[in-house]
């Protein structure tokens, strides 16, 4: 498998970071994951990894859709526009339990690629690596 720099996952869901974290550890897909529940604290980082090259910018970020203030889709159009942002190395995917077709629709406006169900696996983290890291 192929191995990443960072890794961030983004869900307002302790519990779910926690546990998502532990399963990318154990797939041995990167040493450096950072985990945000709060979408705007996440962006702060984005944001000071493009000013300042001691802070990398993921080159996976694993987002949840439903969460309070900012939701999943406004979180990747913010991503989207920061400079550092490159939709080559960077890969967006969604984790979710929402299966509405706007929520769909949306991703595919995003060009998200991976649109997955909750909860993460070590199939789906397999499924991210061949689709996006191959």
């Amino acid at each position: 498998m192929k191995y990443l720099g960072t890794v961030m996952i983004v869900d307002d869901d302790l519990t779910s970071n926690l546990v998502n974290k532990r399963l990318i550890e154990k797939e041995g897909i990167t040493d450096h994951i950072i985990s945000y529940t709060h979408p705007k604290e996440a962006l702060e980082y984005l944001e000071l990894a493009c000013e300042d090259p001691a802070f990398e910018f993921p080159d996976l970020i694993i987002v949840d859709i439903m969460m309070p203030d900012i939701n999943g889709h406004e979180f990747i159009k913010s991503v989207q526009q920061l400079d550092k942002y490159d939709v080559e190395k960077n890969k967006i995917v969604y984790l979710t339990s929402s299966m509405k077709m706007d929520d769909l629709m949306s991703a595919d406006e995003a060009n998200i690629e991976l649109y997955l169900l909750k909860p993460l696996t070590s199939e789906k983290i397999k499924d991210v690596i061949n689709v996006y890291f191959h």
